[in-house]
Parts: C-alpha cells; sequence; structure tokens
C-alpha cells in the first residue's frame, strides 16, 4: 500500500510592532514568543498529519514621521525561525535598548505611523502557495494607540521614499480583494492600485491579520474599520497602557489559531 504523502507547511509571520515609550514592556514578551514559536507551530503543525517547511519571522517596528523622520519606521528581513532565533531576538531587543536608553519614540503625539508599517506587511516578500504546500501570511498588529491618516505625515523626512497610498480605501482593497468581497470595485481603482495589487504576494485565502489595538472612540474610527475586514481578529487592548495585559500563552495560542484555520 502507498503511502500517503503528507503535505508540507509554511508560515510566514510578521510582527507589527508599536516602537514607543509606552509599549517597551511588551517588547520582553514578544521575544518570549518568538523563542517558543518554532518548536509550538511545528508540534502543532505534527498534530495535523502535516509536514513544517519552515517559519520566517519578520519584524516591523513604527512610531510617528514627524518625530522619527526617516526612522520612524524600521523593517527587517524574513529570518528562518528554526535557524535565525538569534537575529529574530536581537530585533527585538534594539527597539527595546532604543526606548530604555531615551525618553521614548514617537514624540509627545499619541497618534502612530500604523497603518503604513501594516502597509508595508502586507506587500512582505511571502512565501508563495505552491501545490504540495499550505501556506500561512499571519500578521500581528501590537499597539495601544490610534493611527495617523495616510499622507498626513507626507511632508516629513523619510514618508515619501515609501509611496504609501492616499487613502485607507486602498489598503482596503489590495486586503480584501482576495476574498472576493470587493472584485465589483476594481473598474474604480487607478492604474498606480492596480499595479500594486498584482505585485503583492498575499496568497487567496491563505492570511490572516491579528489586530492588538485600542477600539472605541478613544482609538479613532481607523482600528474599528480595520476589525471589521475579512480575516482580520481583533484584540482590544487598554488604550496608551503599552499592551500590558497581554499574555505570552495567549498570543501563542492566537497565532496557533490562525495558522491551523482552514482555508476557503
Amino acid at each position: 500500500m502507498a503511502k500517503t504523502r503528507k503535505i508540507n507547511c509554511s508560515v510566514d509571520l510578521v510582527f507589527v510592532i508599536d516602537a514607543t515609550g509606552s509599549m517597551r514592556q511588551i517588547m520582553g514578551k514578544i521575544k518570549q514568543l518568538a523563542i517558543a514559536l518554532p518548536k509550538s507551530l511545528t508540534d502543532a503543525v505534527k498534530l495535523a498529519g502535516k509536514n513544517m517547511r519552515k517559519i520566517r519571522v519578520k519584524v516591523i517596528d513604527f512610531a510617528d514621521f514627524k518625530s522619527e523622520g526617516k526612522d520612524a519606521i524600521h523593517e527587517s528581513p524574513f529570518y528562518n525561525a528554526s535557524t535565525q532565533i538569534v537575529q529574530i531576538i536581537n530585533e527585538f531587543d534594539t527597539i527595546k535598548m532604543v526606548n530604555d536608553n531615551g525618553e521614548g519614540r514617537g514624540g509627545d503625539e499619541i497618534p502612530e505611523n500604523a497603518l503604513e508599517a501594516i502597509w508595508l506587511a502586507m506587500n512582505s516578500d511571502f512565501t508563495e502557495e505552491r501545490p504540495d504546500e499550505n501556506v500561512r501570511q499571519i500578521i500581528m498588529v501590537f499597539t495601544d494607540a490610534s493611527p495617523l491618516r495616510f499622507q498626513e505625515r507626507a511632508r516629513y523626512p523619510g514618508y515619501a521614499r515609501y509611496n504609501f497610498p492616499a487613502r485607507i480605501e486602498e489598503m482596503r482593497r489590495l486586503w480584501g480583494k482576495y476574498y472576493g468581497d470587493e472584485l465589483h470595485l476594481r473598474t474604480e481603482e487607478s492604474d498606480e492600485e492596480i499595479e500594486r495589487n498584482l505585485q503583492s504576494k498575499l496568497v487567496p485565502g491563505c492570511a490572516r491579520m491579528l489586530l492588538y489595538a485600542p477600539l472605541g472612540e478613544l482609538a479613532g474610527h481607523s482600528w474599528d474599520y480595520v476589525s471589521s475586514w475579512e480575516r482580520v481578529t481583533t484584540f482590544p487592548v487598554v488604550p496608551y497602557d503599552g499592551c500590558l495585559e497581554l499574555a505570552v500563552d495567549r498570543i501563542l495560542d492566537d497565532i496557533l489559531s490562525a495558522a491551523n484555520a482552514d482555508k476557503s
């Protein structure tokens, strides 16, 4: 009797982290999470009767272009979580060290350039699915503040080099088109928007977003809007409290749930 060939799995996990002063204490928790990830994900995949081919981790941290200029966003490459755990830990340690040695990034204004960081995450160099492989592309966002609107910091140093969209609806279309809920809007897109969509490596049905952010009036409307998207799971946090109530075990369970969710 021929043996059943197991399906290979790949998981790309992008951490999008508010790196302002109030968030410094969560960096240690996320570092613990990064250390636990390879074994936990591999064990979960084995229980599902599959093989883990690779786990990759990328880190994007953000603050405010008004106060930080070209240093408002830092974007790492993807690291292999099994063989490059030291590099991953260093990314989180660097964010914490910058905050511990100064007065915190982001200046005195609370809204930050979170949407721009998520846009970069959505346009990452993700693993593209193959016929013999299940892929999960998971974006995790950690912030205790409201986001600035796209282009609100356009006149400050460093912003123009990224070619960010003009409005959040363009990000919505890039994310939403993969689930068939806004295909009728394609004719309203500009040539530039269509080109961006074609270049994205988000795989239909494989992308997930876990959003740890404050909701409601204090956080503005943007997080409530993002939380309504398909494949976005929102976990409300206390505004301006540094996500201190988040526990490593809980976040790990959230990742495992997203990685094991059925495609549709």
